[in-house]
């Protein structure tokens, strides 16, 4: 997102200037969060990338071993969702194994279509209040 970090002073650096300042909930509006201030959560995205790339080397096609998805649920709502298992035949013990990995699979992917249907129904039923409220007021 921002700066990349190639050597460990250089995060380690990072990572001071980062934690040198603690956020409370007091100091921006009591809202229940301590609310991120602008550049926090791109400083904070580059400073965990950073300890991803200096333990691990990315895969011949620039892959890295882990992921990271920060969400600032001071403005989004929390993402809720399960990772799926690569199903993978040749680390199966056997045809059994690996077709109840897959199911296994397939029910967190049940699960995670699920979820996402059920916040489509939310926001679609708070738009259509929405718009009854608007059209009432129109009414007026």
């Amino acid at each position: 997102m921002g700066r990349e970090i190639k050597t460990k002073k250089h995060l380690l650096k990072r990572l001071e200037a980062f934690l040198k300042e603690q956020r409370t909930e007091d100091d921006y509006g009591g809202d229940g969060y301590a609310n991120p201030q602008e550049g926090d959560e791109s400083e904070l995205y580059d400073i965990i990338d950073g300890i991803i790339r200096l333990k691990f080397k990315p895969s011949w096609e620039g892959v890295l071993s882990f992921q990271t998805k920060l969400i600032d649920v001071t403005k989004y709502k929390p993402m809720h969702f399960f990772p799926i298992y690569m199903s993978i035949r040749g680390e199966a013990d056997g045809p059994e194994e690996y077709l109840k990995s897959l199911k296994d699979s397939l029910g967190f992917a049940i699960t995670n279509v699920n979820i996402a249907a059920k916040e489509l129904d939310t926001i679609h039923r708070l738009i259509e209040l929405e718009e009854r409220r608007l059209d009432k007021a129109e009414q007026k």
